[in-house]
């Protein structure tokens, strides 16, 4: 008797961890470098350089910029330069004159901030007479402020009017408030393209790789009574799920004393065997996994144009609708499909009626 009360509290830590199977952006497959932020920079500068991104994303900026205070007109940043890397600035965008810019300090792999890192870029846009309207603060996974412990009341006043703090997935995000617009407005097929690939980039450095946070209340909750062996013992006895279901379904239907040859291979697939089709031997194989129940047509001593032909055959009295079953723990569904089977199977001869 398994007891699995337990998993109620391992499930707690981990209810917005998120496996990395379902992002598989082009950027991790181009490139080693996807998960670092300079990587991440030069993509965002990129994006950035088409009309609609650029656009949506001043508008984003306006958004957090008071109504009584000055907006940034779009129409001066149209054809400004969008920069990488200068002056140490990680991204900056110009107006067309020069003389008024925008910066992104991208901190999407939770790096520290430097010394008054954010003020310097201010007075040094300044020493050169370009008015800074914004600063495009960018984490990870969070919302947080930039760390203003060494600077002085009037410095850290003079970057929090102008600051617009933000990050890469969730609420108030890179990807939820300027790419899904931009994906929404375009008509630009290669800028939307960039821009499905772009937020599956950041799911994945979010929630694809290891998210610490999750992980560790997850591991801590392991520690507490006995809970890690109870899942070690849980997980395998998981893992041998599909060779019970394989002999739990032979036996269901060696009782319907069918007349063909009912065995196991490898433990997990469960073979209908000794179906004879004009003098041809051929054979279904039900595949079970944790996942889902896959249902094959094999030939013994034919060929494709055998197998089609056994299909064609069969399929005149019962049709695999997409030949698997999505949940292997559906009973009802999993006999209703052996049913059909052996129903459709009724007319065709078999070999030695041996179901050990």
């Amino acid at each position: 008797m398994y007891n699995l009360g337990f998993l109620e509290d391992l499930i707690k830590p981990i209810i917005d961890y998120n496996s990395s199977k379902p992002y598989k952006s082009i950027f991790m497959a181009i490139s080693k470098h996807y998960y670092h932020e300079n990587f991440h920079s030069d993509i965002l500068a990129y994006y950035l350089s088409y009309e609609t991104p650029k656009r949506v994303f001043i508008d984003c900026l306006n958004e957090n910029i008071d109504c009584d205070k000055k907006k940034i007109l779009y129409h001066d940043y149209k054809n400004g330069e969008v920069i990488r890397e200068k002056n140490r600035i990680d991204i900056t965008l110009f107006n067309e004159d020069r003389n008024r810019a925008i910066i992104i300090e991208n901190k999407s792999n939770n790096a520290n901030d430097q010394f008054k890192q954010l003020y310097r870029y201010y007075k040094r846009l300044e020493e050169k007479k370009i008015t800074l309207e914004q600063i495009c603060y960018i984490n990870k996974d969070s919302n947080k402020y930039p760390n203003f412990t060494d600077y002085e009341t009037e410095e850290e006043e003079s970057i929090r009017k102008i600051l617009t703090v933000t990050q890469l997935v969730g609420s108030k995000s890179i990807s939820e408030n300027i790419i899904r617009k931009v994906i929404e407005e375009t008509d630009d097929i290669r800028v939307k393209a960039l821009s499905l690939e772009l937020i599956d980039l950041f799911n994945y450095l979010i929630y694809g790789a290891i998210n610490m946070k999750n992980l560790d209340l997850l591991v801590k909750e392991l520690c507490k009574n006995g809970n890690k062996k109870k899942l070690d013992e849980i997980i395998n006895a998981y893992n041998d799920i599909p060779k019970y279901f394989a002999n739990k379904y032979k036996n269901y239907i060696v009782d319907k004393s069918t007349k063909f040859h009912i065995w196991i291979y490898k433990d997990r697939c469960l073979v209908i065997d000794n179906i004879y089709l004009n003098k041809k031997k051929f054979a279904i194989d039900i595949w079970f996994s944790t996942e889902k129940v896959d249902i094959f047509y094999v030939t013994r001593d034919g060929n494709d144009d055998d197998i089609e032909n056994f299909k064609d055959k069969l399929e005149n009295r019962f049709s695999f609708t997409n030949e698997k079953i999505d949940n292997p723990l559906d009973e009802k569904a999993i006999t209703s499909t052996i049913n059909k089977i052996l129903n459709a199977l009724t007319t065709f001869s078999s070999g030695n009626a041996d179901n050990s």
